[in-house]
């Protein structure tokens, strides 16, 4: 295992560890590669928190400081536009996407038909791997049964949007620059973590 990849896991825990004491985060799931065994040493984590109360994760990213230390932090739409997550940039150099998804959203997938488009967007999402680190409802055996059953789309490109959103999201980082709708704000320390406002 890399060094990024186990800076990875000990960031997992540390969110397991506060979200277990947080009665409104309900389950946690980690997707894409760091889902897999076969990340790479660049791959960012994918974390969906499922939730009763996502404006509170979204409204504020003072809650990360939970986790590890924050370079920068803002909220941007999941890549299907959907949902919106919280982004941050921890000091360790990693780069987390917590996309927040409300619990009854959840709830309604596993117990109703789902829409073709949304069958796709499901199985690209879960598809590429997917790891439940936190299940307080019991959730992980009929959402994986749920998942299998929607079978594997062809994968399509990306569109121009979700192109032109990775490219901005990743110069935007780069850069270090208030991006539009952030602020940043100084903690008394050297460093400013970037706020959504």
């Amino acid at each position: 295992m890399d060094q990024t990849a186990l800076k990875c896991e000990k960031l997992i825990e540390k969110f397991v560890k506060w979200a277990e004491t947080e009665p409104d985060i309900r389950a946690a799931i980690v997707i894409g590669s760091r889902a897999r065994t076969d990340s790479d040493e660049w791959a960012d984590l994918d974390v969906i928190v499922i939730t009763t109360d996502p404006e509170r994760l979204l409204s504020t990213g003072d809650w990360v400081n939970n986790i590890g230390e924050p370079v920068i932090t803002f909220i941007e739409p999941t890549p299907d536009g959907d949902f919106e997550e919280r982004r941050v940039l921890f000091e360790e150099g990693l780069d987390v996407d917590f996309a927040v998804i409300p619990l009854e959203m959840v709830r309604g997938m596993l117990h109703t038909e789902i829409p073709p488009e949304l069958a796709v967007e499901l199985s690209n999402t879960f598809g590429r791997g997917m790891r439940m680190i936190l299940d307080k409802d019991s959730m992980t055996d009929q959402l994986r049964e749920r998942i299998a059953n929607i079978g594997t789309p062809r994968p399509s490109p990306p569109t121009q949007h979700e192109f032109l959103e990775v490219v901005s999201t990743t110069s935007g980082i780069m850069l270090s620059g208030p991006r539009r709708g952030c602020d940043v704000a100084n903690s008394g320390g050297e460093k400013g973590v970037l706020m959504a406002t």
